[in-house]
This record gives C-alpha cells, structure tokens and sequence, in this order.
C-alpha cells in the first residue's frame, strides 16, 4: 500500500479550502488487488474486476477512502505475497488457522460446497471417500483437499479450473473436484454443461473471503474494512452483485460425503 501525504506547501491551500467550507483528504491509499481468476468469485474480464467477492471487496475498499489496483495471480503466489506483505490485499481465498495467523481473514463472503464433477454418462453411487480409491481425480494448484489428499487417490492438479473441467467432459479424468457454483458457471461458459454431472454427495464446504496483508492495514483499518463488507452484505448492492455475476440467493444444500465406509 502507498500513502500519498500532503506536501507541506499546500498548507495554506488546505486551509483556505476549510475555511471555504471544502473538504479536502489528508490523504489517500493505493492497494494491490490479487485476483485469481476463479469466477463467479474474482476475476478480470474485458479489463473489470468481476465475482462477487471481488466486486464487493473494491466497493468496501473504496468506501475507505482506497484505490486498487487488481492484479492476475494464481492461487498459490497470491496466498504467499499476501501472507508475506508482497500484496496487499487477495480476494476469494479460503481461511485456515494456519493462514490467520499470517494475515488479516474476513469473515466468509460466500459459501459453496466441493463437488467431484464427472463425464456424463460417469456417474456412480459415491457414499464414502473410499469410493474414489485409485481414481484420477483433478484439483487446482494452491488449494487444499485434505479429505482426498490420502495417497489413494490420483490428485492431478492443474493451473486452473477450465483445464480440469475440459478433461473431465474429454474423460480425460475420472472425475474433478471443483465448487457448486464455480463448476455450472464455468461449464456453461465452456459450452460443455452437457457433457457433466455432478455425485450426488459433496466433499466438504468452502467459505471464500477476503484477506488483507497486516503489513499494509493497521488494525484499524482492518476493523473498518470488517464493517464495510458487513454494511454492503446486507444493502441492495449485494443482491446486484449476486445478479450480475448470476449467483442465485437461495442455493441448493448439497449431503455431505461420510468421511469413511462404515462396518
């Protein structure tokens, strides 16, 4: 984050401007915006940050008085350089124990389940995770999946979502763990909604928010940016934002998958 401070010859500018009855900043913030490309949450398209933790994270920094500057990055690098101060700020991440302690988390924006998307005619009766044993399974890189992350199954992780969803609708994997909004959206942008099913049971839920480097933001800041994301969540401007990037309120409550088969 850059702070622009007032040059000390403009003192009396400012001052006549008070008197004037005009406000002027003391100053104004500049932060690095990670994005990751993971829509509907955080992307850039056409040269516009789009997804609904993105959009509502610039309006939030926005009302602090910030102006951003959005950056590609892929999950990994962004996880790293927020955690170690290199970004400012990185949107639609996951918050672990382990990540808390190394920046500032939100609370969660948004909330979806892990599915395995399969080929279309590939579905089967998934109960337990002993189901998918030997299976080629695809994930993304920088994300975790502890529930599969056992050496039983194949996790052949790739840079991005498309790729995973253009092998499973090829049946070049058995099948890919992807989100139960991201994996439609995605599909259906691809064209190839009709060549991909979902099992029936989802393998965990995901919460996505925002965090922001505790090298750039004082605690103040922080609890400032806390309450902007909680103000805009329950204004109409959160309901455009879901609209927009067609992410429906209500969503589908998805069975969780039983951690192991049982005797």
């Amino acid at each position: 984050m850059s702070i622009q401070k007032t040059a000390p010859g403009l003192c009396l500018c400012v001052f006549a401007g008070f008197l004037m009855g005009i406000v002027a900043p003391a100053r104004a913030c500049t932060v690095s915006l990670g994005i990751p490309g993971n829509p509907p949450f955080s992307s850039i398209e056409n040269g516009q940050v789009t997804g609904v933790v993105a959009e509502i994270t610039v309006l939030a920094l926005r009302n602090m008085g910030c102006r951003v500057q959005p950056r590609e990055l892929p999950y990994a690098r962004m996880y790293n350089w927020v955690h170690g101060g290199k970004l400012d700020v990185a949107t639609a991440v996951r918050k672990t124990p382990e990540r808390a302690a190394l920046a500032h988390y939100s609370e969660p924006i948004i909330s979806e389940y892990q599915l395995i998307m399969v080929p279309k005619d590939g579905l089967f009766p998934l109960r337990t995770l002993e189901d998918l044993a030997g299976m080629d399974i695809g994930g993304q890189l920088g994300f975790l999946y502890p529930q599969i992350q056992n050496g039983k199954v194949n996790l052949l992780r790739a840079r991005n979502f498309e790729i995973n969803v253009n092998r499973v609708a090829r049946k070049r994997l058995d099948g890919a763990v992807i989100g139960s909004i991201a994996g439609p959206h995605i599909a259906d942008r691809m064209v190839l909604s009709n060549r991909v099913a979902y099992l029936p049971r989802a393998l965990d839920v995901v919460q996505l928010g925002t965090a922001l480097s505790t090298q750039a933001f004082s605690q103040k800041m922080r609890t400032r940016f806390d309450a902007e994301i909680r103000s805009l969540m329950t204004g109409r401007l959160w309901g455009q934002i879901l609209a927009t990037n067609k992410v429906p309120v209500q969503r589908k409550i998805w069975p969780l998958l039983e951690a192991t088969r049982q005797p």
